[in-house]
């Protein structure tokens, strides 16, 4: 039997030792006051007491009655009644820092007038008698959690104790083990499955035991995982771990994994992506694709000169227009899977012209350098979700024609072309304001577009 005391200043690390000895096989109880200690020495050396080791930390959240405790100590010297005492320390700067991080309250921060640092020094004083008499003493200030845990482990076990070590197969199918620490993927060593004869054992039976350790590359990796292991274990008990899971995916658990091929599909020509045009839906989809791609090209390009031509910026000052679209056309899309929660592809679509429709029309007749930039915003956030839109909706009219109408929808991505092109001869011909009015064509095809979705 063996009674171990542990007290000392509060913040010392009191709570991590208890742990610490939990593990290593110590009955603790945490905080009673020392009138207590004589009944619980009792207890725990009574022929009944089923653990041989027990710890009880005793400290000054007791109040006024842990200054009792010296008296109870010589009680139970008097009574003949073998302990030892674990006192922990730390200095005064490390306790003020632990205590502001875990905004934990010091026992006696009442007694001192709510100053912490005159808490920890009345409670230094108060226990350096206890402190004096202590068979362990323990200054914490540099130890790390793991290094705290390897000291106590260190005193009372006199080694290092052995750390459980944990092997397990398991398979995908049924998602990785929770309490895993390391996970090894085993899976590019050769697959029984695919062996007829094999199909239906599994790991536990020799054959397959067998067909996959008679590759070379298994016994390699299982020399490699071993030096690992090797090489990883003891800096895992040096860090305080004394439990490690190994999890391995079991190649031959594939036996009771279905697998579903899709046929690859017969690759699509020019010729088949073109014929799509005869459907209505999809040309109409088409057209919106090269609508949004040219003003979206179309912004970027007019948005700086726009405001070199009204306002009288420089070159470099403009330039932050293209940024403010990006960021707003990012904005868009990122909000975009939100508000789709909540709103109709249709009506997100409508809403979304509509914000390109009244910026057109303040491009065209502000000169306001700030009114601009809100225009150039709004096309930005306007634009942004435009192109994911009608390409899910050709998609979903002609399911069976997925790859020709991806292959078709990327085509309209020459929009980029197309647009600059005309606003280019149109700026030529009557300014800015031509670009603009260029652009503001496709915002109106893009409201045709809407206008002809189904509510």
């Amino acid at each position: 039997m063996e009674l171990l005391i542990v007290t000392g200043l509060s913040g010392a690390g009191k709570t991590r030792v208890i742990n610490a000895l939990e593990d290593i096989g110590f009955y603790c109880v945490d905080n009673i006051p020392p009138a207590l200690l004589g009944g619980f020495a009792d207890l725990c050396y009574s022929p009944a007491a089923h653990h041989g080791r027990s710890a009880i930390v005793m400290d000054s959240r007791s109040g006024k009655m842990f200054r009792e405790l010296p008296h109870a100590l010589e009680e139970l010297r008097c009574r003949h009644i073998p302990y030892r005492i674990l006192f922990l320390e730390a200095s005064a700067e490390v306790l003020l820092r632990r205590y502001k991080e875990t905004r934990r309250r010091h026992p006696l921060l009442d007694e001192c007038d709510g100053c912490l640092e005159d808490a920890i020094r009345e409670e230094r004083r108060l226990l350096k008698p206890i402190r004096d008499a202590a068979d362990y003493i323990i200054d914490t200030t540099s130890l790390s959690p793991s290094q705290l845990r390897g000291r106590i482990v260190t005193i009372f076990e006199g080694e290092t104790t052995p750390m459980l070590i944990s092997c397990q197969s398991f398979g995908f199918r049924n998602g990785l083990p929770q309490d895993a620490d390391l996970v090894f993927d085993v899976r590019c060593l050769p697959n029984p499955y695919y062996v007829p004869e094999l199909k239906e054992h599994d790991g536990t039976e020799g054959p397959v035991r067998d067909y996959v350790m008679n590759a070379p590359e298994s016994h390699e990796m299982l020399q490699k995982l071993e030096e690992l292991l090797a090489f990883s274990i003891p800096l895992y008990q040096r860090e305080g771990k004394s439990q490690l899971v190994v999890a391995v995916v079991a190649i031959f658990w594939l036996s009771g994994t279905t697998i579903e091929e899709e046929k690859p599909d017969r690759a699509s020509g020019f010729a088949d992506c073109l014929r799509l045009l005869g459907r209505p839906f999809i040309l109409l989809c088409f057209l919106g694709i090269i609508c949004h791609v040219g003003i979206d090209v179309g912004t970027n390009t007019t948005a700086p000169r726009l405001l070199m031509e009204r306002v009288g910026l420089t070159l470099d000052e403009a330039g932050f227009s293209t940024s403010l679209y990006f960021i707003f056309r990012t904005a868009g899309c990122l909000l975009g899977a939100f508000i789709l929660r909540h709103l109709s592809t249709r009506r997100f679509l409508a809403v979304s012209v509509a914000c390109m429709l009244v910026a057109m029309a303040g491009l065209l007749v502000s000169n306001v350098h700030y009114v601009i930039y809100v225009c150039i915003a709004l096309i930005g956030f306007g634009n942004s979700n435009v192109f994911s839109i009608i390409f899910a909706h050709a998609l979903t009219a002609v399911p069976e024609k997925k790859n020709e109408v991806s292959g078709l929808m990327i085509m309209g991505l020459f929009g980029g072309t197309i647009f600059p092109l005309f606003m280019g001869l149109a700026s030529d011909a009557i300014g800015q304001r031509g670009a603009v009015a260029v652009m503001a064509v496709g915002v109106l095809y893009l409201i045709f577009y809407t206008l002809k979705l189904r509510r």
